[in-house]
């Protein structure tokens, strides 16, 4: 939620006017990730840890659509190279604190590099969201991601949802079509 919020903020305070239904539909999405988001703790110690670790992320990940949400139309996808390099400095940092050694991660490496792709594309298809319309809506969208993952989970692994993910299923459907039914 608080990827999506830190935009949303951010539009606001620089005058951004969205359209009754988007602003409801921006509300309703948030609500809708928190309630996909919402996960079973097993301990007090791992919610507190859950929460911060998902505070940093949130943080980081709603900086860089802030970011990436500031860039002009013609620059087209060169923002992500410096974004992919600072990705890749940082993880090669984790790594070496950790003394994790690439050798370890060999086996996965087809899947690293998809991994790489997929989120290259995501990133230049938010870029693309940003700079035709809203910020604020495409972060929001975008945001909806655990969705998928819900999702996924549930065709590959045959996970159960639980009530309260299909109700944030059903809210994100609400959501989206008031945002995409309020754009210009």
């Amino acid at each position: 939620v608080g990827a999506a919020a830190l935009p949303v903020l951010w539009d606001r305070l620089n005058g951004d006017a969205l359209a009754t239904g988007t602003v409801i539909g921006i509300g309703l999405g948030l609500v809708a990730i928190a309630l996909i988001s919402l996960e079973r703790s097993a301990s007090p110690g791992s919610l507190r840890k859950g929460l911060v670790l998902g505070a940093g992320g949130a943080a980081g990940l709603g900086t860089m659509f802030v970011f990436f949400g500031q860039t002009g139309e013609d620059s087209g996808i060169w923002p992500l190279v410096p974004a992919r390099a600072t990705g890749f400095v940082l993880l090669a940092a984790v790594m070496a604190i950790a003394g994790v050694s690439a050798r370890t991660v060999r086996p996965a490496r087809l899947e690293v590099i998809g991994v790489g792709v997929a989120g290259t594309v995501a990133n230049a298809l938010f870029i693309a969201a940003a700079q035709a319309g809203s910020l604020a809506t495409a972060a929001v969208i975008t945001s909806m991601f655990p969705a998928a993952t819900v999702l996924w989970a549930r065709v590959v692994y045959k996970e159960r949802l639980r009530t309260v993910q299909i109700a944030g299923l059903l809210l994100a459907l609400v959501a989206v079509g008031l945002i995409a039914g309020n754009s210009n």
